[in-house]
């Protein structure tokens, strides 16, 4: 696929072409295949520019399959998400009669959580059909090249976020385990010697340290959105309620009990 140089020449003919806006890669495969990648915490106005670019689907065959990736998605703030529903509520009935087939990937936690409940509304016969991994999805609906496929998006995605692969690599897997990987099990998991994986995190600026404080505090994040007693978070996460304090404290400038008011406003 080649870049389009614009929102308005990837409107104008999508197919065969990616763009980036945002927090959001969007990409054409063929007139039967598209989807997009979204990471981070996308904004409001990420979210406009996304749904209008989504448009593009009147310019697909009749039928065609959907590939929606939010297994990077760290939240979806209400505004953004708004947005998202209210694009969707507009087109659901033709989106109901077009859309073949349909593929999410998630990850654990909130974000999951709320892809789950995006993908269904997407219209379509059947149910989505929700993956862990991108290259599952991405094999399921172009079986002949979805693996060529998933490592061009992959590259992109990589670029766009200006992070080092075996970052990108590393991130979902420590956040599936809560950071309590030791870096040996990592580098197992990656196909990695343990020193090449802390050389090529060095080159990109990180450490195992960092990661595991990162997926941690992540982890921390989406169960403090939930109801479980502070100290049952603090254990889930690995740490004593005072070392859950100091982490949050270290990040947001907040105890956990005024994170999770925060995170209950925003979600209310």
């Amino acid at each position: 696929m080649l870049p389009a140089p614009d929102e308005a020449a990837f409107l104008r003919a999508p197919v065969g072409r990616w763009i980036v806006v945002g927090t959001s890669l969007v990409w054409c495969h063929s007139p039967t295949l598209c989807g997009s990648i979204g990471w981070g915490e996308p904004t409001e106005e990420d979210t406009r520019r996304l749904v209008r670019l989504l448009d593009a689907y009147r310019l697909l065959a009749p039928q065609f399959d959907v590939l929606l990736d939010g297994s990077a998605i760290e939240r979806v703030g209400g505004p953004s998400l708004m947005r998202l529903l209210e694009w969707t509520r507009d087109h659901f009935a033709e989106l109901t009669r077009r859309i073949r087939r349909r593929v999410g990937v998630i990850s654990d936690g909130m974000a999951a959580v709320t892809m789950a409940g995006i993908q269904p509304i997407l219209g379509g016969p059947g149910d989505v059909t929700l993956v862990r991994q991108a290259r599952e999805g991405f094999r399921l609906l172009l079986p002949d090249g979805g693996d060529a496929l998933c490592d061009e998006l992959t590259r992109l995605v990589v670029e766009a976020r200006g992070l080092s692969p075996v970052v990108v690599a590393l991130r979902p897997l420590l956040k599936h385990h809560g950071g309590r990987l030791s870096l040996r099990e990592a580098a197992k998991a990656l196909r990695l010697s343990v020193r090449t994986l802390q050389r090529q995190l060095r080159e990109a600026g990180r450490s195992y340290r960092d990661e595991q404080i990162e997926a941690r505090f992540q982890l921390a994040l989406e169960l403090l959105g939930g109801d479980e007693k502070i100290v049952a978070v603090a254990g889930r996460v690995g740490l004593s309620e005072a070392g859950l304090l100091r982490l949050v404290r270290a990040r947001t400038g907040l105890t956990p009990t005024e994170l999770r008011r925060r995170l209950s406003a925003a979600v209310d």
